[in-house]
């Protein structure tokens, strides 16, 4: 039987290729990719049945303001507001003016409704305006 003989040498160079090989292997986690937020308006996907109407009926169409039979609109429903939501001033007066005292809405000396849209009301009512205003 014939043994193998492997000179320091050898057996250096093998150790070194040895850890060579295995110090480059090594195992990184496959991390998916992140899934992407959904952008608040096709999370909301607001219409005038489902989300704009009670933020209508709380803040604009109350007594003495867009409410039924008023003079100056009546926004209590979607056909009532509609020539406003076409010709843009429903947008002109809630979104572009609605820091203006005396145009912006709902206005500054209004009575029997809030004074200010919440944020939220106001994206919502943006995504609403921007997705032509679906009243389904």
């Amino acid at each position: 039987m014939r043994i193998f003989k492997i000179s320091f040498i050898q057996s250096t160079l093998l150790l070194t290729l040895l850890v060579i090989v295995i110090g480059s292997c090594k195992h990184d986690p496959i991390i998916p990719d992140p899934i992407p937020p959904v952008p608040f308006c096709e999370q909301a996907n607001p219409t005038y049945i489902d989300t704009m109407m009670t933020i209508i009926n709380l803040n604009c169409s109350y007594a003495g303001c867009h409410a039924s039979g008023a003079g100056i609109g009546d926004f209590t429903t979607y056909s009532g507001m509609l020539s406003r939501l076409d010709n843009g001033k429903i947008k002109e007066r809630v979104i572009d003016m609605k820091d203006d005292a005396s145009v912006g809405m709902p206005p500054n000396y209004a009575t029997g409704g809030p004074i200010d849209l919440t944020n939220e009301q106001l994206e919502l009512f943006m995504c609403w305006l921007d997705n032509d205003y679906p009243e389904q």
